[in-house]
């Protein structure tokens, strides 16, 4: 029996759903408590295109089979325990396609760890103003001001910044930049927890 693609994540979602709420808090490792004590989730959301399967099962393209679509999968990030997901049929979309199911089911005070594929100044400022937090690589060639830098050293800087100051429409709330040398590469990464005591 086949089941369309789009029924099945239909059902999986009701049926990942329904284990969350009857899940019970797992344990995590000391040094992660300090932090998940912090946020009311810590989550980790990610998008895969379904085609890929396809491709590594080796299904003949000359078969007249549908392409796979797109999945999100939200998952807890400390337990890695399946929290939601979203499904489309178009493979080509973006991530940003959940951006307002994301912000809408992240509670508040809540964490959540994206890719880049997020990367939107209109979805930063609707999680700061719901009081939500993200946390996410930066875009190289982002253009921002420095606003505050709250400490650095030969291999880090954490700095409060600005971005967008050549846009028509730049990110309205300051976010924090947090660069990293490992070898010789900087690693940097934005959120927009601007205490380095919470985060």
């Amino acid at each position: 029996m086949n089941v369309p693609a789009e029924i099945f994540a239909i059902l999986l979602k009701g049926v990942l759903e329904k284990a969350a709420e009857k899940g019970k808090k797992l344990q995590v490792g000391e040094k992660w408590e300090k932090i998940r004590e912090k946020f009311s989730a810590v989550w980790i959301a990610d998008g895969s295109t379904l085609e890929q399967i396809r491709k590594n099962m080796k299904i003949s393209k000359e078969e007249k089979s549908k392409l796979g679509g797109k999945i999100m999968m939200v998952v807890e990030a400390f337990t890695q325990r399946p929290v939601t997901l979203w499904y489309t049929e178009n493979d080509k979309s973006n991530d940003k396609i959940w951006c307002e199911e994301l912000a809408a089911k992240l509670p508040e005070n809540g964490l959540i760890l994206v890719d880049m594929g997020f990367f939107s100044f209109v979805w930063f400022d609707l999680l700061t103003e719901a009081k939500k937090f993200f946390l996410t690589r930066f875009r190289a060639g982002t253009s921002y001001k420095t606003k505050q830098v709250l400490s650095q050293g030969s291999h880090y800087r954490d700095e409060i910044i600005i971005m967008g100051n050549y846009r028509s429409n730049p990110c309205k709330h300051p976010v924090r930049l947090v660069s990293v040398l490992w070898g010789t590469i900087w690693y940097q990464y934005l959120t927009n927890v601007l205490s380095p005591e919470q985060l």
